[in-house]
C-alpha cells in the first residue's frame, strides 16, 4: 500500500516481528495506513493552497518581485519540514510508545480543545520516572469519535519509553486502534482513567451545515481568482 512507503525502519521491524509471531492486528494496520494516507493528503493540500496563493501573487506582480519568489520557496521548505517531522519522527515515536511503552499515570497541568470544531486537543502534563520529573506538551492530538476533558490536577494516562523516559505520549482512545498493532490486548488498558464524556459531535447536523457553508465560500473564492 502507498502508506507503507512512509514506514520507518523501526515501524517495519515492529510489523515484521508481530507478523512473524502471528500477533499482527490487520485491522489496526489498515487503520494506520489510512491514518498515514490522510496525513499525507492533508500536508499536500495545505502546501498546495499556500503555494498557489503566492504563485498568483507572483504572477500578478509585474516586477516579479524576487522577495515573493523567496517567500514561495521558504513556505515550500517549511511545509515539507513539517510533513517530514510528522511522518518520520512524531508518528513512528507514537507507534513505538503505544506498542512497547510502559504505562504510568501522570498529572494534567493544562488541557485545551483546538480546531474550529474542537476536534483536536492539547495536553500539558507531568510525570515521574525513578524520582526524575518530566514536563511534556502533547502537541495537537485528534479526538476522533470521542470527547475527553481533563482539569488541572487530573490523572493522565501515559506511555513512556523505558530507554528514554522523557519520550512519552498521553493515551487517547481515538488513537489506540490506530497505533496499537498487536492482537493481544494490553493489560494496562483496564487501569486507564481517561475521562470520556460523550461521542464527538463533529458530524452533527449543525456542524455539517457549517462545513457546507464553508465549502461554498471556498468555491466562490476559487471562482473569483
Amino acid at each position: 500500500m502507498f502508506a507503507s512507503l512512509f514506514y520507518t525502519k523501526e515501524t517495519r521491524n515492529l510489523i515484521a516481528e508481530l507478523r512473524k509471531k502471528n500477533r499482527l492486528n490487520e485491522i489496526a494496520l489498515r487503520n494506520l495506513n489510512e491514518h498515514i494516507f490522510f496525513k499525507i493528503i492533508g500536508h499536500l493540500l495545505l502546501s498546495a493552497f499556500f503555494i498557489l496563493f503566492f504563485c498568483i501573487a507572483f504572477y500578478r506582480n509585474e516586477a516579479h518581485d524576487f522577495f515573493v519568489f523567496c517567500v514561495m520557496v521558504f513556505l515550500f521548505l517549511l511545509f515539507l519540514s513539517f510533513a517530514l517531522f510528522d511522518l518520520i519522527i512524531k508518528l513512528p515515536r507514537n507507534i513505538k510508545l503505544y506498542n512497547k511503552g510502559i504505562y504510568i499515570s501522570g498529572i494534567c497541568e493544562n488541557f485545551s480543545y483546538e480546531g474550529r470544531y474542537g476536534i483536536l486537543c492539547r495536553i500539558k502534563y507531568r510525570y515521574s520516572v525513578n524520582n526524575q520529573k518530566f514536563y511534556k506538551n502533547s502537541g495537537r492530538l485528534p479526538l476522533g469519535k470521542f470527547k475527553i476533558k481533563y482539569s488541572k490536577g487530573d490523572e493522565v494516562d501515559i506511555f513512556y519509553d523505558p530507554k528514554n523516559p522523557k519520550n512519552s505520549v498521553p493515551f487517547l482512545i481515538s488513537l489506540f486502534p490506530i497505533y496499537y498493532l498487536s492482537k493481544e490486548p494490553r493489560p494496562e488498558i483496564g487501569q486507564l482513567t481517561t475521562p470520556i464524556i460523550r461521542k464527538d459531535e463533529l458530524f452533527s447536523q449543525k456542524n455539517l451545515s457549517k462545513l457546507h457553508d464553508l465549502w461554498q465560500k471556498t468555491l466562490l473564492f476559487i471562482k473569483g481568482l
